[in-house]
């Protein structure tokens, strides 16, 4: 019967982990992939790196009024000043998604696995992984692509506070 609670245990954690986690796997990618540059320094590093044609031919012709990299590099120095701001806001947000008291009730069925808690958190580890792993064969996106897409989503924020407030 206790071999029976473990399994137990062990699939509820995957099916309840696969729920919670399905559609968020990007979000925890991107949390991974950016965690070594929460800090200013190491984020005006990544930032700088980001002002390569590479990075004009990912996204520049996403931003308004970029035609050319020269307009892509100008419109980067522009907003460098405010990116760590905006980089920040992005970062905490997601961080307060994972660990909001919401995200507490994915622990409560521990309670229930009482000697086998551990179990269903393990459960829960492996359809996190699984997805991640899944997310990163099926869309093929590498690191880079989600520390472009920060750059991205920083560039255009600057460019609608620059517009807002020139109206």
């Amino acid at each position: 019967m206790i071999e029976l609670m473990e399994i137990i245990a062990l699939v509820v954690g995957i099916l309840f982990g696969f729920y919670w986690f399905k559609g968020s796997a990007e979000y925890i990618l991107i949390l991974l992939y950016l965690s070594p540059f929460r800090t200013k320094d190491k984020f005006e590093w990544l930032y700088d790196h980001a002002d390569d044609e590479v990075t004009y031919s990912f996204i520049g012709t996403e931003l308004d009024g970029v035609k050319v990299y020269s307009d892509y590099y100008r419109l980067h120095q522009a907003a460098r000043p405010t990116s760590f701001k905006y980089f920040q806001r992005y970062y905490k947000g997601l961080k307060s998604i994972f660990l909001s008291p919401k995200s507490l009730i994915l622990l409560a069925p521990a309670l229930i696995f009482w000697t086998h808690w551990y179990l269903y958190l393990v459960g829960i580890f492996i359809s996190i992984v699984g997805i991640l792993f899944y997310k990163i064969l099926d869309k093929g996106h590498r690191i880079g692509f989600y520390q472009r897409l920060v750059v991205f989503a920083v560039i255009k924020d600057y460019q609608k506070k620059v517009k807002n407030t020139s109206k």
